[in-house]
């Protein structure tokens, strides 16, 4: 891991998943912590090479590669955390991750650090619903549904864009197959909002840096993606099929061997493709033999 310059008093560290890092002469404001406590110390190390302390923390969403190093650095610099409603009560409450993905008590497989990060207290809860995209210290935030409830993205004063998870490069997608979404039909508006925001320098939660000059060709990509799932999972149901049918025949066609955490989340990607289309009176439910299946409507 190392400090990369990014534009004025803006940097990034690299890594799994890409943390900001907003320069205030010796302090520093980061945007988002890691994974885990490991993942914090090696940032921190960073920090300290580079003579600088933390003095807060903006989470872009409440996923553990995102917030998973939170209390880490509570413990050890008292940092103020900041976080958007849903995402901050997600935070505090972070043993409900792989409740909603199994919804229910989740199985040993689910309670695990990529999905179970330790609670931590958000000290600032920004009302993103409310003020829309709104300031906070100088800090640009900006509402971007659609991976998770209530993400945000993070503008700093040198007009660099810290993403979240609300974009995805090419090459990222092509590892992971299908991006985690909550909401189709939000994240097709966040897509279409950020394709108006002009940046200097686009930095998303995993992947490179992305650039001006790139960034209508990485927008239409992301919605090409939705557009390529969304396709697919109505072309399968010319027979009714139920959810856990439907996250079998999309990992085949992708060519995604699934352990059970990437299960679930494609579970709750599935099913978030089935409300937009039943929202566009594409598809319908029906329950057969207390068996609960999803049907292609063919419109007349």
């Amino acid at each position: 891991m190392m400090l990369k310059h990014i534009k004025g008093n803006s940097y990034f560290i690299e890594g799994v998943t890409n943390i900001g890092v907003i320069r205030k002469g010796n302090f520093c404001v980061l945007v988002d912590t890691g994974l885990d406590s490991d993942v914090a110390k090696h940032i921190n190390t960073v920090l300290e090479e580079n003579n600088l302390f933390p003095i807060e923390i903006i989470n872009t969403h409440a996923h553990a590669d995102h917030f998973g190093g939170n209390l880490f650095f509570k413990n050890k610099h008292n940092v103020k955390i900041i976080a958007s409603k849903i995402e901050a009560g997600l935070i505090e409450n972070a043993e409900l991750e792989p409740v909603f993905l199994f919804s229910a008590d989740p199985v040993k497989e689910l309670k695990t650090k990529f999905t179970n990060a330790p609670s931590c207290k958000v000290d600032v809860v920004v009302d993103v619903e409310n003020l829309e995209d709104g300031d906070y210290d100088n800090k640009k935030i900006l509402s971007l549904p659609g991976h998770n409830p209530n993400q945000i993205g993070v503008m700093s004063e040198d007009n660099v864009l810290f993403l979240g998870d609300s974009v995805f490069t090419k090459k990222i997608i092509e590892k992971y197959k299908f991006p985690f979404m909550v909401s189709i039909t939000q994240q097709r508006k966040t897509l279409e909002k950020l394709r108006s925001v002009k940046a200097d320098l686009y930095i998303p939660g995993h992947g490179g840096v992305i650039y001006p000059r790139n960034w209508n060709s990485v927008i239409d990509f992301n919605l090409s993606v939705l557009d390529e799932i969304g396709d697919f999972i109505y072309r399968v149901l010319e027979q009714p099929m139920t959810r856990e049918e439907i996250v079998r025949v999309m990992g085949a066609h992708f060519k995604a061997k699934l352990n059970a955490v990437e299960y679930y989340l494609a579970y709750t990607t599935v099913g978030a493709f089935l409300s937009d289309l039943q929202a566009q009176n594409k598809v319908a439910v029906e329950i057969l033999d207390n068996k609960l299946l999803f049907r292609r409507v063919v419109k007349k």
